[in-house]
């Protein structure tokens, strides 16, 4: 199950990619301070955060946006450090990890959704399935509490099947 922040993200594209803007944007920052001041080693790990976040919610462009944000990186890295050898190969495998990792996540997240919506039509169609059977059907739990009921029960009861859920059988 999602969690509650992940599906408001989900449900809103907006804030997603605000989101992703905002943390590509620190990552860039925090590491053109970095590069100017020598510190080239841990501050290129901001980037997974956008980078995943892209993936996660827009997996067909996590790679491209991987690519982009790589090519970018590595250029900054060559113009704020053009003679540190040392540097400009670190930042091109870290753009080769930047861009599998894009890779990874976006392949994840489209098998969980492809997953979430074969579950989604699972659940419709075993609901159709529940109400279309004309024969009184009721879901009870442990305590006799009622949890479902077909149509063919609530028309019996004459009330809507949410009132059912909760009272004693």
């Amino acid at each position: 199950m999602a969690h509650p922040v992940v599906t408001r993200l989900q449900n809103n594209p907006n804030a997603t990619l605000i989101l992703v803007v905002v943390t590509l944007i620190l990552a860039f920052a925090a590491n053109l301070y970095g590069l100017f001041y020598g510190i080239s080693i841990v501050i290129p790990h901001l980037f997974y955060i956008p980078i995943i976040l892209a993936a996660f919610f827009f997996p067909r462009r996590g790679v491209p946006f991987a690519i982009a944000l790589s090519a970018a990186y590595f250029l900054m890295v060559a113009v704020v450090r053009p003679g540190n050898l040392t540097d400009i190969i670190s930042a091109a495998g870290r753009c080769v990890v930047y861009i599998l990792i894009a890779a990874v996540v976006s392949y994840l997240s489209e098998r969980v959704s492809e997953r979430e919506s074969a579950l989604k039509q699972a659940k419709e169609e075993w609901e159709r399935t529940f109400n279309a059977v004309p024969d009184l059907i009721a879901l009870i739990d442990m305590e006799h509490r009622i949890l479902r009921i077909n149509r063919a029960m609530a028309q019996s009861l004459g009330i809507p099947p949410e009132q059912a859920v909760g009272m004693r059988c």
